[in-house]
């Protein structure tokens, strides 16, 4: 790909050379600098002589990145391929003017963005209003004023495990499922409320003689927790412990056959218990 370089600022500008140009130098001193960009260009030197008359054997062609004073800076020499590097005498004819170089680099430029047609090219540049598939692109901060969704959107499926978390812990983006623990058949089972909101205790084969709760540290106050209870086919007589007490409901003495028995309590800080506020069977 061919730089892309500046023209000058105004047409037809001729200048000579204020100190001898020798070959392998970088930087070249004109007269004055009138009329040329600070910005990548390109100038020929020794096209014509100060008669006029062409002069080819010394004619070369040099790239430069900028000005610096009278100075042009960053010189590439012999930068068509077609003269060489040499020396050129104080007050040589030096000309700016539009060359294949300097055109090649604004044909490159904009086939990267047009056709050869000269229809803009979707493939390489976003357009305002066009509908284009973008790959691989980050967008900071977009304003988006309408959605449209005509395609599949696949959601994430994975939830989150939440492990040893305090109620003061800053969670963001995460999906908190219901936390439910299944609960052996026991005569005296455990519930255990630090880390779980529902207990499940299924096949119950026992009478429960003695319902408890294990607790490393204190519920918040309004904390919910359920009891679900299904006995085998029997009814069996239930007896909670002291950190249970009845609310807005009675605690139930018995299971009901065969059908899910459904115990909601809220944490009472002030007497430090698991009150029943609502009792429910399964239909």
């Amino acid at each position: 790909m061919t730089d892309l370089l500046f023209p000058t600022s105004q047409n037809f500008v001729q200048k000579t050379l204020g100190a001898a140009l020798n070959a392998g130098a970088t930087t070249v001193t004109l007269n004055n600098v009138t009329g040329i960009q600070n910005k990548p260009g390109v100038f020929i030197v020794d096209r014509v002589n100060t008669g006029g008359v062409e002069t080819p054997s010394t004619r070369e062609v040099i790239k430069f990145t900028g000005t610096s004073g009278s100075t042009l800076t960053g010189l590439t020499r012999n930068f068509d391929g077609g003269g060489s590097d040499q020396d050129h005498a104080i007050g040589a004819i030096v000309e700016f003017t539009a060359d294949a170089m300097w055109a090649d680099g604004v044909m490159d430029a904009l086939e990267n963005a047009f056709t050869s047609t000269g229809a803009v090219d979707t493939t390489k540049i976003v357009t305002l209003t066009a509908s284009q598939t973008l790959t691989n692109k980050t967008l900071t901060a977009p304003i988006i004023s309408t959605i449209s969704n005509t395609g599949t959107v696949t959601l994430p499926t994975a939830t989150d495990t939440l492990v040893g978390k305090a109620t003061t812990d800053t969670l963001t983006n995460k999906r908190i499922t219901q936390r439910v623990s299944t609960e052996t058949s026991s005569a005296t089972p455990t519930i255990n409320t630090d880390n779980v909101d529902m207990h499940t205790i299924t096949a119950l084969a026992t009478a429960i003689t003695s319902m408890t709760t294990n607790l490393s540290g204190t519920p918040t106050n309004g904390q919910k927790l359920i009891i679900r209870i299904l006995d085998n086919g029997t009814a069996r007589a239930i007896t909670w412990g002291a950190s249970f007490a009845s609310r807005g409901a009675t605690l139930p003495t018995t299971t009901v056959l065969s059908k899910y028995q459904y115990n909601g309590f809220i944490w009472n800080s002030t007497t430090s218990t698991w009150d029943l506020v609502a009792t429910t069977n399964e239909a």
